[in-house]
């Protein structure tokens, strides 16, 4: 099943990331538009081996459209993302437009993709900043509240846009010339030297940026509760932010919970060679999808042993907006939504609905997925299809029938129950499948949300 894609700002480097991305991926387009200002109408853009040309953007561009991306800058986006919506496309905004509107969803695909399905025609994509903190620290959180995050982070210049690493790049080498190095766009030096990040001070006394990571996470989370405090730097790197994260749990933590926990997290790279004092890197990051995350220790400053410490680095372009405005992360949550599409999609021979989990097969023998994807996919369905009994649904139950849930029983012990439970519902929520994973006196079973209900709620009716 393929889907009709728009691009709006496909002539910058902007759209051209799009592309790259969506290729990489493998995403199935049936009807590529790609759309600019009147002043790039009428250029072409190879994808995949066919020319295209560029359209000027418009009010009236996005006819059939039904999955549009807009990383034109926000103003772009505040104007023409309703248009977009109003002719049925489902928006991807990697702007600061949306983000903190109330109903929009903000998701980061490794935290919070159940989200998706509950847009309202835009789905909004945070800050570089906030999402390589969230990946991380994100899986922790679940397995241990976290009541209060102090971040500090090491921004490199690319994240300024593509003008921050030609200024780095000319006051090197007026520095290695000797001759005068001169200031353009940056308020001050960035060439050997550091500054505060380069954007507005709030009444707060906060930057927006420190700001963005604030309000942000919050959402994100879904809790409002959370204390964080930011302070954003901008350093004299080309490429990969890196962040110091020091963390307060609700109960006692170690070192090694940290990383077991960790190690199973999508998204995360443990680079943590206490011997070989081998810690992340902004070098190493660059290019990578992960987020890297090391010098993992216990905060001495406690006696509680409710303190982590965190160093991470990650790459914007990958993991958020990069010099060159693109965002890879908006890219993965389209990837998702399709998945899902394809989930609740009808069988048009039988014209049933299909079940998860022939869906799921289904996306095995796909390309949407990548190999460790597949992989884990396979490996969960093998037992999950060994330890299922018989699915249930509620009998007695005062709900429309759209919004029954059918409660899935496993065989084995607590333990596995628990383990799997986890690990699967981790799984199929990466894949946009809405799983609710119930905390009760009954250990052993997931809920799968019916995929229509615009929003999951706790359901804690004993099942007969």
């Amino acid at each position: 099943m393929s889907v009709n894609v728009a691009i709006a700002g496909a002539t910058g480097a902007v759209g051209q990331e799009f592309l790259t991305v969506l290729a990489e991926r493998n995403f199935p387009i049936k009807n590529l538009k790609l759309l600019a200002s009147a002043r790039s109408a009428g250029k072409t853009v190879t994808y995949r081996g066919q020319t295209y040309t560029v359209e000027e953007l418009t009010h009236d561009s996005f006819k059939g459209v039904q999955i549009a991306f807009f990383s034109a800058g926000g103003s772009i986006s505040k104007e023409f993302a309703p248009s977009a919506i109003k002719a049925g496309a489902v928006v991807v905004d990697n702007t600061s437009a949306f983000r903190m509107k109330g109903g929009i969803p903000l998701v980061v695909p490794e935290v919070n993709p159940e989200q998706i399905h509950k847009h309202v025609g835009i789905i909004a994509n945070p800050n570089c900043s906030t999402i390589i903190m969230n990946v991380p620290v994100w899986p922790l959180h679940r397995a241990n509240r976290i009541k209060r995050i102090i971040v500090s982070t090491y921004q490199a210049v690319s994240g300024a846009g593509a003008w921050g690493l030609y200024e780095l790049d000319a006051q090197l080498k007026s520095y290695a010339a000797g001759q005068e190095i001169k200031k353009e766009k940056f308020p001050h030096q960035v060439a050997n030297n550091l500054f505060s990040h380069n954007t507005k001070i709030a009444d707060n006394g906060y930057n927006e940026e420190e700001n963005k990571m604030v309000n942000e996470t919050r959402k994100i989370f879904a809790d409002p509760r959370i204390m964080i405090t930011a302070t954003c730097i901008r350093v004299p790197v080309p490429r990969a932010h890196s962040e110091s994260i020091n963390l307060e749990f609700e109960r006692p933590i170690t070192p090694q919970q940290v990383r077991e926990i960790l190690s199973k997290a999508p998204g995360v790279k443990i680079v943590d060679n206490v011997e070989a004092n081998h810690f992340p890197m902004p070098l190493e990051a660059s290019g990578q999808d992960d987020v890297l995350v090391g010098r993992i220790r216990q905060d001495i400053s406690r006696e509680d042993g409710r303190g982590i410490d965190l160093f991470v680095s990650g790459d914007q372009v990958r993991k958020g907006r990069d010099e060159r405005g693109a965002d890879r992360g908006a890219v993965d949550l389209i990837v998702m939504r399709f998945i899902r599409f394809v989930i609740e999609h009808v069988d048009p021979q039988s014209g049933r609905r299909r079940g998860v989990f022939q869906t799921v097969y289904d996306l095995l023998d796909g390309t949407i997925i990548n190999d460790i994807e597949r992989q884990q996919l396979r490996e969960h369905l093998a037992w999950f299809e060994k330890n299922l009994a018989a699915p249930r649904r509620f009998a007695r139950s005062r709900k429309p029938r759209a919004a029954r849930r059918a409660i899935v029983w496993f065989k084995g012990s607590a333990v596995e129950h628990i383990s799997r439970m986890r690990q699967l519902v981790h799984v199929l929520r990466e894949h946009g499948v809405a799983v609710s994973e119930l905390s009760t006196e009954r250990i052993g079973y997931v809920v799968f949300e019916d995929p229509h209900q615009v929003a999951a709620e706790p359901f804690a009716d004993t099942p007969t």
